[in-house]
Formats: C-alpha cells, sequence, structure tokens
C-alpha cells in the first residue's frame, strides 16, 4: 500500500516562487577561449550559484575553479580612501581527492599558498575599482577540480573572478585577464605543466586590462636560477598576447549574460553623481588655508618621517578649526575633509615632482636613499646582517638546522601548489611591528602582507641558495623602522646573512622599489620610493636582481584605472638594473662574498656508514640506543639510505660526544670476529619467549634470538614443551648475519641431522681453536 502526504495550500503558495526559479533560471551561457594548441580555457555562468550576484566557472581541462561576487550598498555617512573589496580563495579537498588531514578532518582556516593565491586574484581585481565605487564586496573563488598533471589553479581563479564580476550587476572598470608563462631552457612556455615548473627558471604570472595595460606581475626565479630582462620581455610579450585573448572572450560572455550595472547609494538619499560631495567649496577653503604651509613642508628636505608626519597632523587641525572657525561650510561636510585634505597633499607632491624634478626629501627622481649596511651582528647567531636605506631598517638573523627541520607539506598542500616544493630546506620570514612605524597595536599572528612580503623576499633569494646544501635555512627578518621598500631591504639584508654565515651562494642578490606619478598622459618613474610616495604614487614596481644583472623576482602593483603601459614597465626594470647595481657597490663594501666557512659556534654534519650487520645494534630494540645517543648528546640522526645515517649536532662538541658514543656502539667485537661460519657453539639460555629463547655465545656478546622453527625439526608452539630451561646449555650452529636485518643466524634444527659423534668433534675443533688464539 502506498503512502502519499497531503501538503497544505499556504506552503504551496509559499514554495511557488522556488519552484518558478528553477523553471525559469538562465540558461548556461559558455564560451572557450583557445589560450595555447594544448587544452582550451572554458568560461562559463548561469549554472552555479545563481542567487550571488555575479557567478562564473573557469575550466581548463579537469581543473575548475567556480567564483562568486557579492555587493552590498554601504552607507556613505564615512568616507574611505580605499575600496571595500574582501577576496577569498579556497581549495576543497575533494578537489584533489584527499581527505584534510586535521582533527576535524575538514577544512578549517586559510593555508599560505591560498592567501597567496587570494591576493593576487585582489591585486588583480583592485585596480579596476573606481575610488567612487561605495559598495561593499566580496570575492570568494573556490577550487571543484584540480587536474594531477595540470598547471596551478590561481590563474583560472583570476579569470574566473574577473568573469564574475563581469557578468555581475557591480560597476567596475573591467574586466582583467590573466596568463603564466614560464621560461623552460631559455625557451618561453605558455601554461606550463607542474613539471614543467620545475624545470624552470622563471615562473610569471601577469594580469591584464585593456588596451594591453599591465595591472598585475608576479614572477620568480624558482630555485633554478633566475633570467635576463630581455629573457623576461619576451615572457611577458607572450603572457599579455594570451592574457589578451581571454579578455576578449570575458567580454563576449559578459554581453551574453551580464547584469545591469547597479547604481551607487548618495548620501542621505540625495541624487547626486558624486557621492563622495567634496565640492569647489570646500576644496577651496582647504587649498586656502593649507596649500601654502603644505608647499613649505614638502620643500624641507630636512624634515625625517617622524617629523614630517607630525608637521602635516598639525596642518590638518589647524584647517580643521579655521575652516570651523570661517563657517564657510556646513558642519557636517567635515567628515570628508580627510578625503580632501589628502587629495591636496597627493596633488602637492606630485607638482613638486613634474615642476621641479625634486622628491620630497629633496632627492633625484633616480637617486638612492642612504644605505648603510653590517654583518655579524651577534656572536650566537650562525649569520645575521643589519641593512639600512633611508629610515627603513631591517635586521635579518640566520638559522641552520638538520634536514628533518625542513618543511614539508601534505600531499592536499603539494597538488594544491602544483608539487614544486616536496620538501623546502630554504625559508624565510618576514615580520613587521608596529614599532617600526611608532604605533600601538596588539599581539596578532602572522598576517596577509607579511606572508606576501616573506615569499616574495623567499623568491628572490631562493635562485642564489645551492640545492645541496646540507642544512636547512631559515632566514628571518625583521622590519625595525619603516619609511617604504622594507621588502627589498629585507631581500638585501637576507643576501648578506647568507653570505655571513657561509653559505655558497651563487651571487649576492639585491632589491629595490620602483614608483610612478602620472599626471594627464605624462608620467614620472622614482627609484627607490619612501612610504608616502608609496601611498600616494600609482605604482608600487619592486625587482630583485643578482649581482650578474639577472632578474630574480618581481612584484607589480597599480592603482592606476587600468594599469600601466608595457612601455613604463620596461622602462621601470631598466630603471631598477641600474639602481640595484648602485645598491650591489654597497653590500659589496660590507662583505664582498660568501664566508669560506661556517662559524665556529654552527651546526656539523657528518655521514655515518653502517653495515647491515650493525644496524640492529645501531637502533637497539625499539630504536632504544638510538634515542638514547641524541638524547645524551643533542645531535640528530636520521637514515639517508639503506647503509648511510646523516649526524647532525649543533655544535663540534656535541659532535665529539655523539662521534665517541657511536664508536663505542659500532666497534667490532673480537670474539665476534672469531666466530666462523657453519661452526657448532655450545650457548647458553638466557630467556624463554612464547617465540623462541634468548642465548649467550659469549659474555661479551649481546644475547641471540633463537625462533621456534630454529629449535626442532618438529613444530615448536613454545620452547618449554622441549624442556628447555633458563641456564641450560644449548648447543647451535652459527650462520653468519642476516644480511637485511644484520641479526646473527643460529639453529638447533639442523643439528638434529648430524650425528652426536659428529657434533661432538666440530665443537672440539672449534673450542681448540679459540682456546689456540
Amino acid at each position: 500500500m502506498g503512502f502519499f502526504y497531503v501538503v497544505p495550500r499556504h506552503l504551496l503558495v509559499k514554495l511557488a516562487p522556488f519552484s518558478s526559479f528553477l523553471t525559469s533560471s538562465r540558461s548556461v551561457v559558455s564560451v572557450q577561449v583557445d589560450v595555447d594548441s594544448t587544452v582550451p580555457m572554458i568560461l562559463e555562468t548561469g549554472q552555479l550559484a545563481r542567487l550571488a550576484d555575479g557567478s562564473a566557472v573557469a575550466k581548463m581541462g579537469a581543473t575548475a575553479v567556480m567564483a562568486t561576487v557579492v555587493a552590498k550598498s554601504r552607507s556613505v555617512m564615512q568616507p574611505m580612501t580605499f575600496m571595500p573589496l574582501a577576496v577569498d580563495y579556497r581549495s576543497r579537498a575533494a578537489a584533489v581527492g584527499r581527505i584534510p588531514t586535521n582533527f576535524l578532518r575538514r577544512e578549517i582556516g586559510a593555508s599560505d599558498s591560498e592567501i597567496l593565491t587570494a591576493r593576487m586574484i585582489d591585486r588583480s581585481l583592485r585596480p579596476a575599482f573606481k575610488r567612487d565605487c561605495y559598495v561593499d564586496c566580496q570575492v570568494s573563488c573556490s577550487l571543484l577540480s584540480l587536474e594531477a598533471d595540470a598547471t596551478v589553479a590561481d590563474v583560472l581563479a583570476v579569470n574566473a573572478a574577473s568573469a564574475a564580476l563581469a557578468c555581475s550587476n557591480v560597476a567596475w572598470n573591467g574586466p582583467v585577464a590573466c596568463a603564466r608563462v614560464c621560461l623552460v631552457d631559455s625557451r618561453p612556455v605558455l601554461n606550463p605543466s607542474r613539471q614543467q615548473l620545475e624545470m624552470s627558471t622563471m615562473n610569471l604570472v601577469l594580469s591584464v586590462g585593456e588596451d594591453c595595460r599591465i595591472v598585475m606581475v608576479e614572477a620568480g626565479g624558482g630555485g633554478n636560477g633566475s633570467c635576463s630582462l630581455e629573457q623576461l620581455y619576451a615572457c611577458c610579450d607572450l603572457a599579455v598576447d594570451s592574457a589578451q585573448r581571454t579578455l576578449v572572450a570575458i567580454k563576449q560572455l559578459s554581453a551574453r549574460a551580464g547584469k545591469p550595472k547597479k547604481s551607487l547609494q548618495p548620501i542621505a538619499g540625495q541624487q547626486v553623481d558624486k557621492p563622495w560631495l567634496i565640492d569647489d567649496e570646500l576644496t577651496g577653503a582647504i587649498q586656502l588655508y593649507a596649500s601654502a604651509t603644505l608647499g613649505e613642508l614638502l620643500l624641507d628636505k630636512d624634515l625625517d618621517k617622524m617629523a614630517f608626519d607630525e608637521r602635516v597632523a598639525n596642518l590638518r587641525h589647524e584647517t580643521v578649526d579655521n575652516l570651523r572657525q570661517a563657517q564657510c561650510f556646513q558642519e557636517d561636510q567635515l567628515r570628508l575633509f580627510d578625503v580632501a585634505f589628502n587629495d591636496l597633499l597627493k596633488k602637492a607632491l606630485r607638482d613638486q615632482v613634474f615642476n621641479t624634478g625634486r622628491r620630497r626629501d629633496g632627492r633625484a627622481l633616480d637617486e638612492l636613499r642612504p644605505i648603510d649596511c653590517s654583518v655579524d651582528l651577534y656572536p650566537s647567531l650562525h649569520g645575521s646582517a643589519l641593512f639600512q636605506r633611508g629610515q627603513t631598517q631591517v635586521m635579518c638573523s640566520l638559522t641552520f638546522d638538520s634536514r628533518q627541520a625542513a618543511f614539508r607539506g601534505d600531499m592536499f598542500s603539494l597538488l594544491n601548489s602544483g608539487g614544486m616544493v616536496k620538501e623546502k630546506k630554504f625559508m624565510f620570514h618576514y615580520n613587521f611591528a608596529s614599532f617600526a612605524t611608532n604605533e600601538l597595536s596588539s599581539a596578532r599572528g602572522i598576517g596577509r602582507r607579511e606572508l606576501g612580503h616573506g615569499a616574495l623576499a623567499e623568491k628572490a633569494l631562493r635562485p642564489v641558495v645551492p640545492s645541496d646544501f646540507p642544512f636547512t635555512i631559515r632566514l628571518a627578518a625583521d622590519v625595525l623602522e619603516s619609511n617604504g621598500s622594507s621588502s627589498m631591504a629585507s631581500v638585501c639584508a637576507g643576501s648578506l646573512a647568507l653570505m655571513d654565515a657561509g653559505v655558497p651562494t651563487k651571487s649576492s642578490v639585491s632589491g629595490v622599489a620602483i614608483g610612478l606619478m602620472s599626471k594627464q598622459g605624462d608620467y614620472r618613474l622614482l627609484t627607490d620610493i619612501a612610504g608616502i610616495e608609496d601611498f600616494f604614487g600609482d605604482m608600487d614596481f619592486k625587482i630583485a636582481f643578482t649581482s650578474n644583472s639577472e632578474v630574480t623576482a618581481i612584484q607589480l602593483d597599480t592603482k592606476l584605472l587600468g594599469g600601466i603601459d608595457q612601455r613604463i614597465f620596461r622602462q621601470a626594470c631598466e630603471r631598477g638594473l641600474q639602481a640595484n647595481l648602485k645598491v650591489q657597490r654597497k653590500m659589496d663594501a660590507c662583505l664582498q662574498k660568501p664566508r669560506a666557512t661556517i662559524k665556529p659556534n654552527g651546526p656539523v654534519e657528518e655521514q655515518l656508514v653502517v653495515g647491515a650487520s650493525k644496524r640492529s645494534r645501531l637502533l637497539g630494540a625499539g630504536g632504544l640506543n638510538l634515542k638514547r645517543i641524541e638524547a645524551r648528546t643533542g645531535v640528530q640522526i636520521s637514515q639517508l639510505d639503506e647503509t648511510v645515517y646523516s649526524v647532525f649536532a649543533p655544535n663540534k662538541q656535541a659532535m665529539q660526544q655523539a662521534r665517541q658514543s657511536l664508536d663505542e656502539l659500532l666497534a667490532d667485537n673480537v670474539e665476534e670476529q672469531m666466530l666462523e661460519f657453519g661452526a657448532i657453539y655450545e650457548t647458553k639460555i638466557v630467556e624463554l619467549k612464547d617465540t623462541g629463547l634468548m642465548v649467550e655465545l659469549h659474555p661479551s656478546l649481546a644475547p641471540v634470538f633463537v625462533p621456534n622453527s630454529q629449535l626442532d625439526s618438529r613444530r615448536v608452539a613454545h620452547p618449554a614443551t622441549l624442556g628447555f630451561q633458563v641456564g641450560q646449555p644449548l648447543m647451535v650452529k652459527y650462520f653468519g648475519r642476516d644480511p637485511v636485518t644484520g641479526q646473527m643466524r643460529l639453529s638447533r634444527k639442523v643439528l638434529q641431522q648430524i650425528g652426536p659423534a659428529e657434533i661432538l668433534h666440530k665443537w672440539r675443533v672449534v673450542c681448540e681453536t679459540c682456546e689456540s688464539i
């Protein structure tokens, strides 16, 4: 008999809108772009996450990334100087056929690779938003599927996010498109596989906007080397060409499935086109009271960062008081004062650069700040360096450790990151404390900015670190003072610390940041930008070079709507090369080449060859002997292959103690050397076990195990069934040591096939030989 349910009419009415949504939903719209000659990229929308303001899926082969966009109008009663954009990228474990390895067996926090990918997406999208875009916008990207041998999914995530924004109702000046090119055997390769990434000498990810303008660049030499500027330009040309084809496809997708764009929410319901409401009256009043004094402050090159910031803050307060006394505007307009004042400061700074060719601190446009560097700061450190450039100061300390201290990601992390780093023996960690800018902050964990700067510095230095160096290396860069370009100062300090520690680097590495200020179609490049030039400038272009003028790392961020021209990018590279040559000369004056050896307080590593016959003696029961030596001497012993062990000691004294203990443990015993293969010996039973006997060949030798299978020709369940007792003598035949386990092989069973007279004769011969020796 069947069952059925009666649904009330009011529930049917409530369910009707959802049913209508399912039947009248948009059809799936997809476009295909041939980014290379192998696998095309497919962008589609209309199937997943249809309740979001925008959604899209980017697929290439079996790899797929979904991006969603949600935007909510916000109150503009408190104007902001930045776009409230939040970007998140997550890799689902199911995408790579794995279960998370944490205790809860589910995805929890974002990993380092996910955070770096989210930053890459953010840096690609943010320049396409206009200043007056007053919506809270959240872009979420999820890895749906990952092909085992395909390239990394971060480029797909950028393109999926751009397509989702293009098809959404959020107003922006996109789209943008992204492509990856690597350099394999001096040849640019588009959309490389994981194997090609591992062999590459340059890994370039580039995002472009309209008219082939560059929006974002992230490049690193990896662990296989660096490249020249000409090779870098070839990679950029190929990446721009591929990204332009993707850009056209995103436009086609938006034209076919895009939503009408939202209008901005004005203040207090007023129908205005400019939600910032910075009218000419407010701007003119601020210029009247602050313009002259501000110009004097910008021309005073003797003011350092702290003095200049204090004078500007005082000028802000004085201008507010003057405006309030003058009553030239409504009181509620004061909330826009900071925005208008910053606009005035930005304009005055740019006018000074364009009109005088000088910057706020009096430098020429291509002039570096004063540089001072030193090494060997504290005797207890394995390596250390202090790099000062202007008012940016970074102290970098280096630590050596054993191979076991290397970073090892789980299988899911390896697949998510492209499988390029299975064991990372070189690490760079960047720390930025609040006191570096004289600010207050509570204790917190590492932020996205710190993680990104550390990853950039690691890319810059990794190509010069030898891959066969015996120790794990950790560089910790602490920013003690900051007035711009702290990440590039960390690269310089890290290179000096490596050489101070005695790491045989292939060359030294230096880094510098190039800025940009544009004005009505004209522009000026600024070498070694300070904090105020970074804040009010249009570009932050970080580039690192070796002493051989080869590029090891690049990071480009821009604030210009639509990006920068490729001509500006190449000029910035050339300017960075010339600036880094000057930095290299300053660093060479401090330390020109790596020290010949590591410092006396540095660690020591030796290799120990242990034959199969002595392996059990080294390990002991459950590794007890090994653990005892490690606990007593402080060394770390790890197995490299079947017979070779690595002994790592924190210093020479610990190595001497460990070597003495190992020599005593592995010393050849005289009595064991006298044992003859196939000879018969009388032993003494010292212990009965369920699986066999422990017998003593000689008081100076460790007891030897004789399994039940070698006690009698019959099947033996327990040695007691044969009448054996502790202390009883037992005749056995010696068969040497097992080549695999190294254990002695003794047998009583084979003696049952030999007559008693022959046993007695062989035993007497052995005894006479031992007595004569």
